[in-house]
């Protein structure tokens, strides 16, 4: 198929609400809430201080009130900092085929974009769903060998934000090809920031959905860009990808809805911890009365990406801690829980931990890593000092497709993600949402913001 491109914007583009399936249009607001929930409690943390800061420089009358702030500041400055809020907690959802979080890039610029360009419910789930299906399937193509070197949620969630904020912007068919164009060109997003657990990570997704808008908003002045991004001989493709791929996975627009299958998080960390979490929630139970103090060694297989990701078992920060799949374990083992908690000084410090760390021993299994990324399978072996051997093997993590979170699942993680907002605007959040048909976006952008301020 030498016409990639060409499929992602005509089905894009020519998109509507009626073709989508009453499923796929709920999922999708299960997946706005989720993210509007994670974006306004992240942008009360630290890690975005400096957006807010950047946002602060640049005060414009006319402008966008970002999350968190009371004044307006520009449109590239908001998208910033509402996009890094939106992956801050690392509680927003994520896609194993693609490899990737979708709903911070492509709801994130939605949002904005329905707040400057008046949209409908409707035309906000329309252009949400028309970006999922875009950034899925590139992240699924572009695979593995892409994501050992490349955050591919910075690599091709610019591509999902250009055509849901190209949508609303209400651009035409060749101005959304323009803007497509450059948002690939922009393209980025490097790994390397984790040998030291650098912030860069939420950098990724500010400036990706910024570098969406901005893009769109050249291509309303007809400002050019690449036809062939995709598959051309120096695109997108060719550059980040070294094998060959399905190209059946652009020519199933419309009879398959990738859209429908993206997982939520109910931990507070990366999502290659999840099984592996599992499966000490259930050790913890197996466990019972015995003590932990007998636990001679703690085995963790895995899949090989978790494994060059997570695979750190020595924690001293929040982030090490967020990003350790040994630790995040140990805590499930020890706690029965894992939540914000699990992530403060006092329990990265606690010396049951710190002793169970070093027993971890954290390895790929084949039969594991032969099935990933279909599944993101965990299996976690204790072995006591009586040589007794206690083990659980999770196939798919809570929040999976075949794990799904109900809508009574969401509310409560929100309840966890806003403890100072009461439980009746929660509610009316949610309420708003699934009736996403009878409202507008514009009026769910102030609703949003005003929750941040509370």
């Amino acid at each position: 198929m030498s016409d990639i491109t060409k499929a992602c914007l005509d089905f894009a583009f020519n998109l509507k609400y009626d073709d989508t399936a009453p499923n796929t249009r709920e999922q999708m607001k299960k997946y706005i809430f989720d993210l509007i929930c994670c974006a306004v409690a992240g942008s009360k943390t630290k890690d975005v201080e400096a957006f807010k800061y950047l946002c602060s420089l640049n005060n414009v009358e006319n402008g966008v009130k970002p999350l968190q702030l009371k004044e307006p500041t520009s449109l590239h400055y908001a998208a910033l900092l509402n996009g890094a809020s939106g992956h801050a907690l690392e509680m927003d959802d994520s896609d194993r085929t693609g490899l990737s979080h979708p709903g911070v890039m492509i709801i994130t610029p939605a949002l904005l974009s329905g707040y400057l360009y008046p949209s409908t419910g409707k035309e906000l789930l329309t252009a949400c769903i028309a970006g999922y299906e875009i950034m899925l399937r590139v992240g699924t193509a572009l695979g593995l060998p892409h994501y050992a070197l490349w955050h591919t949620t910075g690599t091709t969630g610019p591509l999902g934000a250009v055509i849901a904020a190209g949508k609303l912007f209400n651009l035409n068919r060749i101005q959304l090809g323009h803007a497509f164009g450059n948002a690939g060109t922009l393209c980025s997003g490097l790994w390397e920031f984790n040998a030291t657990r650098a912030q860069s990570k939420i950098l990724h997704v500010g400036h990706g959905v910024a570098d969406a808008l901005m893009v769109c908003q050249l291509a309303k002045q007809n400002f050019t860009g690449a036809d062939k991004i995709l598959e051309g001989k120096q695109g997108l493709f060719r550059g980040f990808h070294e094998e060959d791929f399905d190209k059946g996975l652009f020519e199933d627009f419309g009879l398959v809805w990738r859209s429908d299958t993206v997982s939520f998080k109910p931990y507070p960390c990366c999502r290659h911890t999840h099984g592996g979490i599992d499966a000490g929630l259930t050790l913890h139970k197996q466990l019972a009365d015995k003590s932990l103090k007998k636990i001679k060694e703690i085995q963790i297989e895995t899949y090989q990406a978790a494994f060059d990701v997570v695979g750190n078992n020595t924690v001293s920060t929040i982030k090490d801690a967020k990003f350790s799949l040994p630790f995040t374990v140990c805590s499930a083992i020890i706690d029965g829980d894992v939540s914000d908690r699990s992530f403060t000084e006092e329990s990265i410090t606690n010396p049951l931990k710190q002793s169970l760390l070093r027993k971890c021993k954290i390895s790929v299994s084949a039969d594991i890593q032969a099935i990933h990324p279909f599944h993101e399978q965990s299996r976690v072996t204790l072995t006591l000092e009586s040589g007794e051997i206690l083990s659980a093997f999770i196939a798919d993590p809570l929040g999976e497709p075949e794990t799904p979170l109900t809508w009574d699942d969401l509310f409560s993680k929100a309840e966890t993600l806003l403890p100072d907002l009461p439980v009746e605007t929660i509610r009316e959040l949610q309420n708003k949402i699934r009736s996403l048909e009878e409202t507008n976006t514009r009026n769910l952008y102030e609703f949003m913001h005003a929750l941040s301020l509370h």
